[in-house]
């Protein structure tokens, strides 16, 4: 393993943007640079927040009035755990950490979407472990609808009541994701076009990734 300062990189964007897909993607690669990497993922990400995750995918379905305080809650205390629980000790050992979302999904979900006051939600961010680099991959509403077909059908099931295919929800998060991206000059982020192909998407961010940290953009991309 090389020796550098351990980082934290957050994929944000919105469901069947690519954010897993390009989580595990980004984190075997820079493993293959030698450096240590923990990946993980909010909500639902380690075991003492599954629950949280399953509860907050199973009230949204059943519950039509679904209080976006309780959501603010649950999504609060999931982000807390992981911080505790697996992101910390993991940079404490000197570990990058590769998470798949953090405080900017509750702001676009909760806060832009569901109208808990941004105020009481960037408190607590701000309260939080900040990332190294943001990365927002930007995926067009009407892309996010077809993928999300794509995927209910070879699942043969409706994907979870979170990834909607209204495209005035999808505009809504779309729009509120790249004023997070762009409203805070303290925040570094990027935003990443998330059309084209796995490797093209990859690829994009790994030279991204590169360039931030000083790593070596020529480094061979890792097949998944």
């Amino acid at each position: 393993m090389i020796e550098l300062a351990p980082r934290f990189i957050v994929l944000e964007g919105q469901g069947m943007s690519g954010k897993s897909e390009q989580t595990k993607r980004l984190s075997a690669t820079l493993a293959n640079c030698g450096i240590s990497v923990t990946a993980t993922k909010h909500p639902g990400g380690i075991p003492s927040t599954f629950a949280l995750a399953e509860e907050l995918k199973r009230r949204k379905a059943e519950e039509p009035d679904f209080p976006v305080e309780d959501q603010f809650n649950l999504m609060a205390k999931s982000l807390d755990l992981l911080q505790e629980e697996a992101t910390m000790p993991a940079l404490m050992r000197g570990d990058w950490v590769v998470q798949d979302r953090s405080w900017s999904t509750v702001e676009v979900y909760q806060g832009y979407e569901g109208g808990f006051p941004l105020k009481e939600i960037r408190a607590r961010k701000a309260k939080s472990l900040e990332p190294d680099l943001n990365i927002f991959l930007c995926v067009p509403p009407k892309e996010i609808i077809d993928r999300t077909h794509i995927a209910a059908e070879k699942a043969g099931r409706e994907i979870h009541a979170f990834n909607p295919t209204d495209i005035d929800i999808l505009t809504l998060r779309h729009e509120a994701y790249i004023r997070v991206a762009t409203r805070n000059k303290f925040e570094d982020w990027r935003i990443i076009d998330g059309i084209g192909s796995r490797e093209e998407v990859a690829d994009r961010i790994w030279r991204n990734v590169a360039n931030k940290f000083g790593l070596g953009v020529d480094r061979k991309l890792v097949t998944i």
